[in-house]
């Protein structure tokens, strides 16, 4: 899967299932390990498109 398919699988996810309602505050557990850099990565691009905003919890 390329980088921008998946992030528009991602954002169309979060449209479809109300997983972020606008305004909201998301917080994102970050172990420093590829999968949570990648989510947070997601996120913060999303943050263009959809208003919430991000707080990073580093484990």
């Amino acid at each position: 899967m390329q980088p921008l398919e998946l992030k528009e699988k991602v954002k169309e996810n979060i449209r479809r299932n109300k997983l972020i309602d606008p305004g909201a505050l998301v917080i994102v557990s970050v172990s420093g390990g590829p999968d949570s850099l990648c989510l947070l990565h997601l996120l913060s691009q999303l943050r263009e498109e959809l208003p919430f905003a991000i707080h990073v919890f580093h484990l």
